[in-house]
């Protein structure tokens, strides 16, 4: 362990030379697309240091609680539960996926509520490399769409052919990764018992990771583990979801001025248009979707 590591977070590692290019550049995605200022030097070379994998947690406390180093990545939710098992709030940032977007997104959201966060990081998977040739994750809600209908297609007749030959019926773990890891640790948190999310808060395309995971519940057909999903408050910023219909407890906001996020969102389902807004959440951008003002609405002090 090294000097000023927490027990059981990730170790700090240089990234395989193959993937230090996106990552870097992920990074730089993220930077500019997310409030980053919110993260001390401290927490943003920890971040930029760490192979953080797709799927793991960090523990987001708010500005300023654990002195300049308040961010601490986890591998998977035992481990961050080891850690943090009174935590019930995260977010799912998008874009680059990059841990240090996840962290400044879950710190405004510990800021908003002086309370520990949870980051889900959304990581850079076989999808996106699949996009490249399109210039980058353009039109990514569509085609992500797509894969999880097919892979919710083949779980459910998974389910019905347990069901036929009396097998038990499949554990949503049975095929939850092939959604994404971001997908498949919300849905792990989702499942676990006493209701482990009471919010959260996603942007871009971990938006689309939020709405993979509730359907995936529903489909699983555990009434219990769905009701917890259905208990949590959905907050979507800069891409619009459709979750299943009973999912009522959901607050969705779009730019007037996002092309982007308008291309990826399912524009028939609810949800606010903020005017002047584009895509990103950068306060030192113009046109920035002010993530302090659009949780202020769904929480009005």
């Amino acid at each position: 362990m090294r000097p000023g590591q927490a027990a059981g977070a990730l170790p700090l590692a240089v990234p395989a030379p193959g993937a230090a290019f996106v990552a870097e550049r992920n990074a730089l995605i993220d930077r500019a697309s997310y409030d980053t200022d919110r993260l001390t030097e401290a927490e943003r070379e920890t971040l930029l240091s760490a192979d953080v994998p797709a799927g793991a947690i960090l523990l987001v406390h708010p500005t300023g609680a654990r002195g300049l180093l308040g961010v601490r990545p986890y591998a998977d939710r035992r481990a961050f539960r080891r850690a943090a098992p009174s935590v019930r709030r995260f977010a799912v940032a998008g874009l680059g996926g990059s841990a240090i977007g996840a962290a400044a997104l879950a710190r405004a959201l510990a800021d908003f509520t002086g309370a520990p966060v949870g980051a889900v990081v959304a990581g850079y998977d076989d999808t996106d490399l699949a996009l490249e040739p399109l210039g980058g994750p353009l039109f990514f809600g569509a085609l992500l769409r797509m894969r999880a209908a097919g892979q919710n297609a083949r779980y459910v007749a998974q389910q019905a052919g347990a069901a036929l030959l009396g097998a038990p019926e499949l554990a949503p773990a049975a095929s939850q990764r092939a959604l994404g890891p971001a997908s498949a640790a919300l849905i792990e948190l989702f499942l676990e018992p006493g209701g482990g999310v009471e919010t959260v808060l996603a942007h871009s395309r971990g938006a689309l990771a939020v709405e993979f995971a509730l359907r995936r519940l529903a489909l699983a057909g555990d009434d219990r583990a769905f009701a917890r999903g259905l208990d949590a408050q959905i907050i979507t910023l800069g891409t619009v979801i459709a979750p299943p219909p009973e999912v009522t407890r959901i607050s969705q906001f779009l730019g007037a001025l996002d092309l982007f996020g308008a291309a990826n969102s399912r524009l028939d389902a609810p949800y606010h248009s903020v005017p002047g807004a584009l895509h990103h959440l950068n306060p030192a951008l113009p046109g920035h979707l002010d993530t302090m003002e659009m949780l202020a609405r769904v929480y009005p002090h």
